[in-house]
């Protein structure tokens, strides 16, 4: 056999690996570039979640202290007629 093919082959063979290796670092760094996406999508809906939590019950707590105030308005009311 001719040292010559070998040599070819090698390099082949090296040049198809490094293509391989850059190949799956490239698809690592998207499927990163993708979780990290993911993530922060996940962070702003449960943000936005809690938020939308935290207001509603701030509305409650407003819709109760109003309640609250007609109700002793009544009682002054009645306390106040004869």
């Amino acid at each position: 056999m001719d040292w010559s093919y070998f040599a070819f082959a090698e390099l082949l063979f090296f040049f198809f690996f490094l293509l391989f290796f850059a190949w799956q670092w490239r698809s690592l760094k998207r499927d990163k570039a993708l979780l990290r996406a993911e993530r922060e999508r996940a962070l702003e809906q449960e943000h936005a979640l809690e938020q939308e939590c935290a207001l509603g019950q701030e509305l409650a707590f407003e819709q109760e202290r109003a309640l609250e105030r007609e109700r002793e308005h009544e009682r002054e009311q009645e306390h106040h007629s004869p």
